[in-house]
């Protein structure tokens, strides 16, 4: 008997030390997957105005932007989201993925957005949620029209590289960022885009750009309008036929 009661105790034992092996485990995973990366998320500017997009960007403390995704919480009827762009940035060595939206309030007054939920390897990380304060509408607008430059050859080659850029005569200021014009990829190129020099910013150049064709047919940038606080940026359209070499 006593042998039994020795066998049923260790077996006791065991199973005991299993169970707190797995509930470590367990609890272990949670909290990795609950720390997630570090992130900062703020609006581009403080004075939110009814027709004139502002950004939330989402600085993610994880370099491979093809990793990080963020979920937004619905958008209320009062904003429309504009576009979504996401890149790396890397300043002093360290790399940061930038995710930024753009929105245009549709109404004045007291809007509140939830969170945006952000994955990586790393794990979810939720952002605090959003106030916006809108107010009126401005009408002092200042409107610049922008053109091409470089882009006077109409006819590429596949796999021709070109690069071209967008300015505004006599317009030199700073902001906004040269990210602020890229435009949507199309289909059958790459097109990769970069900041201009202090010289040529100084000389309303915008960003530039750099193409590749991939494959024989039309490139076609369409007319934009674009938006920063009381700037409207016209943008023509630009097409480049493209041809077998």
């Amino acid at each position: 008997m006593d042998a039994r009661r020795k066998i049923h105790r260790a077996g006791l034992l065991i199973m005991r030390n299993i169970l707190l092996f797995t509930g470590f485990l367990f609890l272990s995973f949670c909290v990795f997957a609950q720390e997630g990366s570090r992130i900062n998320a703020r609006l581009s500017r403080d004075a939110l105005t009814v027709g004139v997009p502002f950004s939330i960007i989402i600085a993610v403390d994880y370099p491979a932007s093809e990793h990080v995704n963020v979920t937004a919480p619905l958008f209320p009827r009062e904003l429309t989201l504009d576009r979504i762009i996401q890149y790396p940035i890397t300043s002093g060595g360290h790399t940061q993925t930038i995710v930024e939206y753009r929105i245009i309030a549709n109404s004045p007054g007291r809007i509140f957005l939830g969170t945006f939920t952000v994955t990586t390897p790393a794990g979810r990380t939720p952002t605090n949620p959003f106030e916006l304060v809108i107010q009126g509408e401005n009408t002092g607008l200042q409107l610049v029209r922008m053109t091409w430059s470089e882009a006077s050859q109409q006819v590429l080659q596949v796999g021709e590289r070109k690069t071209f850029m967008l300015r505004a005569s006599g317009w030199t200021y700073q902001n906004p960022p040269h990210t602020f014009f890229m435009a949507e990829i199309p289909k059958g190129v790459i097109l990769s885009s970069s900041a201009p020099t202090a010289e040529e910013r100084a000389n309303g150049i915008a960003i530039k750009y750099t193409l590749i064709p991939l494959a024989a047919g039309e490139f076609i940038l369409p007319a934009r309008t674009l938006q920063h606080e009381n700037i409207r940026f016209e943008i023509p359209p630009l097409n480049f036929r493209i041809i077998d070499r």
